[in-house]
């Protein structure tokens, strides 16, 4: 976990500086009663899910490459959340769950455009940096970071965790959500389809059949 992690994540403390974020997360969750089991293996086009493990995933990665192979891997349901970057986009989130309208390596595996960063030398802090001698690559250099925020991953979280719950729960599945957190009121979704997602528990049925009946299926852990 990189140092930076301390400023742009919820559950990072600087005690913790080389701890890998799945495992700090990890011991988190264990804290408060969740079963938690750790994959540790680089997630791309070689990676197949086995008929045992979980059928869901969620995905939050920050690489083009990795959303593309997300319905490669033979999940029954991927919900993927992503966080907009750059000094204007930070705050902006979106949510894309396969199966869905459009492939994930339709979305994701062509060549990104190349954007155009915007003009941010007249900005106070960057003028100051000027002033202090910061030539002019510098500038551009750190203008190109991205930049990012915890609230912003806790909403796409939030979204993301939402998202498998109202399958679960019978709600309205959610295919596409786009939005920004400087104007919630003009998010925009889509739905898709209305029936219960299938592949986490199983109908509860006759109430007269033996408990191993009422035991969830191994799709969702």
């Amino acid at each position: 976990m990189a140092e930076s992690n301390d400023s742009t994540s919820l559950l990072a403390v600087p005690e913790q500086p080389t701890a890998m974020k799945t495992r700090w997360v990890g011991d988190w969750l264990e804290r408060r009663g969740f079963e938690v089991r750790h994959e540790e293996r680089r997630f791309g086009a070689w990676t197949r899910r086995h008929h045992l493990e979980p059928g869901a995933a969620l995905c939050g990665v920050d690489n083009a490459v990795t959303r593309a192979a997300l319905e490669d891997a033979g999940f029954d349901l991927v919900v993927e959340a992503g966080l907009g970057g750059g000094t204007q986009g930070f705050r902006n989130f979106s949510l894309h769950s396969f199966p869905g309208p459009k492939r994930a390596g339709a979305i994701w595996g062509g060549t990104a455009p190349t954007a155009t960063a915007p003009d941010v030398s007249t900005m106070p802090a960057y003028r100051a940096m000027k002033v202090k001698g910061v030539d002019g690559c510098g500038l551009t250099q750190i203008a190109s970071r991205t930049i990012g925020v915890p609230f912003v991953g806790l909403t796409a979280a939030i979204l993301a965790v939402g998202e498998l719950l109202r399958r679960l729960h019978g709600g309205d599945a959610m295919e596409v959500v786009s939005g920004s957190l400087m104007a919630l009121e003009d998010t925009v979704a889509f739905n898709g389809a209305d029936v219960p997602y299938a592949h986490g528990h199983i109908d509860i049925g006759d109430a007269n059949l033996p408990d191993a009946a009422y035991r969830p299926s191994p799709g969702l852990q």
